[in-house]
């Protein structure tokens, strides 16, 4: 089951702020015999506020969410996660942007036996937009980091490329490397 729901309070003005929440309950299939299961309960709660000083052409937000991770059989998995997030986009043509997207988060498990806390954080920024009518792309570089608490932390470059081309208002064909 999932659910999800977004408010948006002053849409159209200079500041505009928003409340989000988004739910899911997941019946994992369990991969060895047990009379566990692995059903999940995951729920992200977020809030956050958007600057518009020149319309839609230039688009500021700054967003907060607290994600929890909850298993109904078994607790040692649970988790939750605090992430600030900010993105900036500026449209310098109808339908071609810049954009900048930062986010850094705390995710910290309840028990530390499944695996170590970690404070993950990544920016990246690119370009996307139509080159022609029907010819699409989106190209976007940065770096991210883990940063866990104990042992290896994962960071390298992050690519983003995708090309596509609308065949009718409802099909469009796109390929992607991330």
């Amino acid at each position: 089951a999932k659910g999800s729901g977004r408010v948006l309070l002053f849409p159209g003005s200079v500041f505009q702020l928003f409340v989000q929440d988004r739910f899911e309950r997941s019946p994992r299939p369990q991969n060895v015999a047990s009379s566990e299961t692995f059903t999940r309960l995951y729920n992200v709660l977020g809030a956050g506020v958007i600057f518009e000083p020149f319309s839609d052409a230039m688009t500021f937000k700054l967003a907060y969410d607290y994600a929890r991770d909850i298993f109904e059989d078994n607790d040692k998995g649970n988790s939750a996660e605090h992430s600030v997030g900010l993105s900036a986009k500026w449209k310098f043509f109808p339908k071609t942007q810049v954009f900048f997207d930062a986010r850094g988060s705390m995710h910290e498990y309840d028990e530390a036996t499944i695996a170590s806390d970690s404070t993950p954080v990544r920016a990246s920024t690119g370009l996307n937009g139509f080159l022609t009518k029907r010819v699409f792309f989106l190209l976007g570089g940065g770096y991210g980091t883990t940063l866990h608490k104990e042992g290896a932390s994962y960071s390298n470059y992050l690519a983003n490329a995708m090309v596509g081309y609308v065949l009718t208002d409802m099909l469009t064909i796109q390929t992607a490397y991330s």
